[in-house]
């Protein structure tokens, strides 16, 4: 017994004097590199069960030899076999490797023996330093998708020719400076996106991808393009923006199921022939040459929802504009427009109205500034005046004094310097079945009650540029509403009944002084577009908020005091245009936000943790 602890003590003894040892003992047993194989074993183990295996930003210099032998090698756990064993962990009925995720590493190079993964079929080494691929890739059969972007390759590697069965090739952000004519081999292209490359031509061995969906070349030195590009029938999205393209090849117009087709940033100077784009609902012609519209060209575009001209030298819009019938958003703004076609105001479709940076003289600049519903229901207006018959009788001048059209149902009192809206004139308002009253330029340090009595008739309510530091509950009874302006005013709030009025879908709220999104809005499910620009909202709010607003396709948040945009938002994919410029936050920084809501809502959802 003595003895026992005699070396119990010396032991211990020697453990005290010694702790150099041990430490490298213990380091020699847990340090970095056992665990990193550690982890990867896990990975492979897992990777045999699904058949997918993601080794993305793993600093990985190469490929482990381990993961080209992922199904022929025996794993540790299969070297004591036992039939009766009761794990889940059955290696012997492991699954072929289908996807490989290499992206986001430091790879220089892929081993030939990719080729032992011959059940591959999507593969992803992008983001990583690689200028060349093996040719044993093209044993690759089964691969339908490749992703080879954000690399150092001059030229598409031979070998991607050959795999016939790709339908997805991603090879953006490379430095590719042509494309040979056996792209012509890939006939099962769905996508092809070369975007962000040194391309100075496409091959027209492209007619061949008969079955391509997508097709991006935007960010390249483009100066033509193929008269063959008319043979890819089945194309919905052509992206050939921030090129040197000078005019489209006719033959762009026989894409008839083309959808969405962006040219902005070129020097095209004519507007294109698209006669047979009969579905193309977006037309994106933006920092161009352009300096007229055919009518005979617009007239074709019996689809387009999104017209973009911004950015170039037109100085004329047709009146035949309106034939767009269904055309949502249209950007006029800076060019040289110094009159715009009354008929815009007859587009019950259109949305937004951008005509900012033009000499427009045609309508005052505080109509301007108001926003779309404003120009249009001005431009509606200078129509219908234009076709009214003035009056001489003293009871008509009164009428026009308030300016009191009864054909268009319109009250407009602005620039009276009212305190109170008149009884008469609301009398004659209920009378007529008034749907729109323009109060605006005012002096209503309140909402106006009076206007209650209108409950029955009215839809569209204009306050704006008044002195108004509250709005009480009446406003609820005008539960018909459509349209509510209370932009440059004094408000902090809105009453929370204001989620009575079921039918609102637009709301303009800029230029007051809220610090907080008005939450009555979040039950507000009709509404479609809020403003609410230059105010001093520090959050956005998505879960049990934005998110629950399902038709909500335009939301201005410019000039806030926003310091971060919640990843979340992203998902809010009802939104069409999202505005957020002009605030505090650092991400997304100007460049994201400058490429569009799409663009945006799709960084933030990958920003979302998983």
């Amino acid at each position: 017994m003595a003895s026992t602890k005699f070396n119990k003590s010396a032991n211990m003894k020697h453990r005290l004097t010694r702790p150099n040892a041990s430490v490298a003992n213990s380091t020699s047993h847990i340090g970095p590199t056992p665990t990193k194989d550690a982890v990867m074993q896990t990975l492979l183990k897992q990777a045999r069960k699904s058949g997918v295996l993601n080794l993305s930003n793993r600093s990985l210099g190469e490929v482990p030899k381990c993961v080209w032998n992922i199904n022929l090698d025996i794993p540790e756990e299969g070297k004591s076999i036992s039939l009766d064993s009761k794990s889940d962990d059955r290696w012997w009925e492991q699954v072929d490797l289908t996807k490989l995720i290499l992206a986001s590493n430091c790879l220089k190079s892929i081993s030939i023996d990719i080729s032992l993964l011959p059940a591959l079929t999507v593969l992803d080494i992008h983001d990583n330093g690689l200028s060349s691929l093996p040719d044993s890739l093209a044993t690759l059969t089964l691969l339908n998708r490749l992703n080879i972007s954000q690399n150092m390759f001059s030229e598409l590697p031979k070998c991607v020719y050959q795999l016939k069965n790709l339908c997805s090739l991603q090879a953006q952000q490379n430095k590719i400076s042509s494309i040979e004519d056996s792209i012509g081999y890939l006939i099962n292209l769905e996508e092809l996106d070369l975007s962000s490359n040194e391309l100075t031509e496409l091959s027209a061995c492209v007619d061949y991808l008969t079955r391509l969906l997508r097709l991006n070349l935007m960010k390249n030195k483009i100066a033509t393009l193929p008269s063959e590009i008319g043979s890819l029938k089945n194309l919905k999205i052509l992206d050939a923006s921030d090129n040197k393209l000078e005019r489209l090849p006719e033959a762009v117009g026989m894409l008839n199921k083309l959808e969405i087709l962006y040219l902005q940033f070129n020097q095209i100077n004519q507007f294109p022939d698209l006669k047979g784009c009969t579905v193309l609902k977006e037309l994106h012609l933006g920092k161009n040459s352009l300096q007229s519209l055919p009518v005979d060209r617009l007239s074709s575009l019996v689809s387009l929802k999104i017209l973009d001209l911004k950015d170039n030298q037109l100085s004329s819009i047709p009146d035949e504009i309106s034939s767009l019938e269904h055309l949502e958003r249209f950007d006029a703004s800076n060019n040289n427009l110094s009159t715009v076609p009354n008929t815009l105001g007859l587009m019950v479709n259109l949305k937004a109205l951008y005509l900012d940076g033009n000499p427009v003289r045609s309508i005052r600049r505080d109509i301007l500034v108001r926003g779309t519903v404003e120009i249009k229901k001005f431009l509606k207006n200078r129509l219908v005046s234009e076709q009214s018959v003035t009056s001489s009788t003293t009871e008509n001048k009164l009428m026009l004094n308030f300016s009191f059209f009864t054909e268009i149902k319109l009250l407009s009192i602005n620039f009276e310097k009212l305190v109170e809206i008149p009884e008469s004139c609301v009398a004659g308002a209920v009378k007529c079945g008034v749907t729109q009253v323009d109060a605006s330029k005012n002096n209503f340090s309140g909402f106006p009650q009076k206007l209650a009595d209108l409950s029955k008739s009215l839809n569209e309510l204009d306050l704006c540029f008044n002195k108004m530091t509250s709005v009480c509950d009446t406003l609820c009874q005008l539960d018909r509403l459509v349209f509510l302006n209370f932009s440059s005013n004094q408000l902090t709030s809105l009453p929370g009944s204001l989620k009575n009025l079921l039918h609102l879908r637009e709301i303009n709220l800029n230029m007051n002084r809220f610090t907080v999104f008005p939450a009555c809005l979040y039950n507000v499910k009709s509404i479609e577009i809020i403003m609410l620009s230059d105010n001093k909202i520090e959050k956005i709010q998505v879960e049990d908020g934005l998110i629950s607003l399902p038709r909500l396709s335009v939301l201005d948040l410019q000039n806030n005091n926003i310091s971060s945009v919640p990843p979340t938002l992203g998902n809010c994919t009802q939104l069409r245009s999202l505005k957020l410029e002009g605030n505090s936050f650092r991400n997304p920084n100007a460049s994201t936000l400058a490429k569009g809501t799409a663009v945006l809502l799709e960084y933030l959802r990958n920003r979302i943790p998983t």
